[in-house]
């Protein structure tokens, strides 16, 4: 064996050319949703133009059109990656709901308070679109009624009825909600001084058969 023979390759040497491509592909993706982000905050969704957040993504518009059909399909792709982290982080909860302890959901409401900071600017930039679409409005409002739903569905399966599980769901959630309203207001807002009593808020609602 020669000298270049024995060179160890770099990773991607060997990597296969449709992995490649996902890869580009996933990476000019987010590149168009970041630009677009940055110029719906900045400029406003109706006065940024799909020519102008490909040039920011290094992209051109035909690449944006591959990607999204309509700058409202960009929109909805930002609400699908907020529902999609709301589920993750709702479904974590339903599933505890029957054996929740003080750090059960402190560790769980550790991890969702620290994924504020990613999703705050994405749902700035939704909800600027859903005063004026109201296609986006109800896909955002369904993100509520969702993670509702899957917190109601744990509370049930913990042992608390059915009406008084869907009312406590609604409870928590809307005081969750408010307090992330908070945290887009001020993000210097100190999230591990108020953990402890979203934490106790947590705990009642799924004291499940004990109340």
């Amino acid at each position: 064996m020669n000298a270049m023979d024995s060179t160890p390759q770099h990773p991607s040497a060997s990597r296969p050319k449709g992995n490649r491509r996902s890869l580009q592909r996933a990476a000019t993706r987010q590149a168009l949703i970041d630009a677009a982000c940055q110029r719906f905050i900045r400029y406003g969704y109706n006065a940024t133009r799909i020519e102008d957040i490909a040039r920011d993504a290094g992209a051109s518009a035909a690449t944006f059109y591959l990607h999204f059909p309509t700058k409202r399909d960009l929109a909805s792709e930002l609400v699908t990656i907020v529902r999609d982290d709301g589920i993750a982080r709702y479904e974590l909860l339903s599933d505890m709901a029957s054996h929740a302890n003080a750090r059960t959901v402190d560790d769980w409401l550790r991890g969702t308070l620290e994924r504020w900071a990613d999703m705050a600017p994405l749902v700035q930039v939704i909800e600027q679109v859903a005063a004026i679409d109201p296609v986006i409005n109800d896909q955002y409002q369904d993100i509520f009624d969702d993670g509702k739903s899957r917190v109601a569905k744990g509370l049930e399966l913990s042992g608390v009825p059915r009406p008084d599980a869907e009312r406590r769901a609604l409870l928590v959630i809307s005081l969750h909600h408010g307090l992330f309203r908070h945290f887009q207001r001020d993000s210097s807002m100190n999230l591990d001084a108020v953990r402890p009593v979203v934490r106790d808020m947590w705990l009642v609602a799924l004291a499940g058969g004990a109340h």
